[in-house]
């Protein structure tokens, strides 16, 4: 098991599974990580990850809504259609960003599976 940043991860087909640290899931290292909500304390997702202004950048999440959690998304994250996304429990998600500039993230959500 990796510690990556203020998080727990470990990692598995280049994907990190973060686990929350006083209630942040902060992602530090690479593009794709998995989440879950195991408790009903809102948390936060940060994303503290090396800016580039030169290549996009994308970040994909997996998220386990295993149990009714407020989830903030960090500044500068814009949603498809001005969507903010809502989640069922028991459902999985997809969570995709996309940044041309480290700075405004355009997002979307696949799923309930």
């Amino acid at each position: 098991m990796d510690i990556i940043a203020r998080g727990m991860a470990a990692s598995s087909s280049n994907t990190s599974i973060v686990s929350p640290t006083n209630n942040t899931y902060t992602l530090t290292q690479g593009q794709n990580f998995e989440i879950e909500t195991t408790d009903d304390t809102a948390k936060t997702i940060v994303f503290d990850l090396p800016k580039s202004d030169s290549s996009i950048s994308n970040i994909t999440i997996k998220l386990k809504y295993t149990v009714a959690a407020a989830i903030t998304f960090p500044v500068g994250v814009v949603w498809k259609d001005g969507i903010i996304p809502t989640f069922a429990v028991g459902g999985t998600y997809l969570l995709l960003f996309t940044s041309y500039d480290g700075e405004t993230w355009l997002a979307s959500s696949i799923g309930r599976w």
